[in-house]
């Protein structure tokens, strides 16, 4: 074996090696970001859940402030004592909307709001929690999103990395030198290449 042939080969063993530690790097990384796609769409699926049940919630509220503020005006018109007692059990979300409703006099003022449901004073808490769950759901299922195109940039890099060891291993068995040195710097290209691409991809 001449120098020129040892040269080649611990050219390819040097490619091989670095390719295969790569390669084993991309391939852990791709399951990592797999794995963390997973949770980020269990995530985004528990905090949709957990959004839809505040969103009900809010919705029975509505309905009761709606019935009791209906039963109060229907007392009120009677001129009942019943109207004041249900005006002592409103929710405080109720009470601070209709005061601030009254505060209109939409009996006598023709641009007072309808109702005190329209007005930016009624506030059902639970509403607001559910549109902070919604939008946290789709930050969750974006994470996921991004998390798998990263993955699957990753198992890209495992197959660029092959190749550099499929050149090397083929480079260095060719008998002729320049078609062997040809296949042996292709190889070295794309392994700088791809390490370079590779810097640039988030670490998990």
């Amino acid at each position: 074996m001449d120098r020129t042939n040892r040269r080649l080969e611990l050219w390819a063993v040097v490619l091989i090696s670095v390719a295969s530690v790569l390669s084993a790097w991309c391939a852990y990384q791709s399951a990592r970001w797999g794995n963390a796609q997973a949770q980020m769409y269990a995530r985004a699926n528990a905090t949709r859940v957990e959004s839809l049940r505040q969103s009900g919630l809010a919705n029975r509220q509505t309905m009761v402030d709606i019935n009791l503020f209906v039963a109060y005006e229907s007392a009120l018109a009677q001129r009942s004592t019943l109207a004041n007692f249900l005006s002592q059990r409103f929710p405080e979300r109720l009470k601070v909307a209709v005061r601030a409703w009254l505060d209109q006099k939409p009996m006598s003022n023709v641009r007072a709001p309808s109702s005190p449901f329209v007005m930016p004073a009624y506030h059902v808490a639970a509403e607001s929690r559910a549109e902070a769950l919604e939008n946290d759901a789709a930050g969750y299922f974006q994470d996921g999103v991004s998390a798998n195109e990263t993955a699957d940039r990753y198992v890209l890099m495992t197959v660029l990395f092959a190749s550099v060891s499929f050149l090397a291993g083929v480079g260095s068995k060719f008998e002729v030198r320049s078609v062997a040195t040809t296949a042996m710097l292709l190889g070295s290209a794309v392994l700088l290449v791809a390490g370079a691409i590779l810097i640039s991809y988030p670490i998990r």
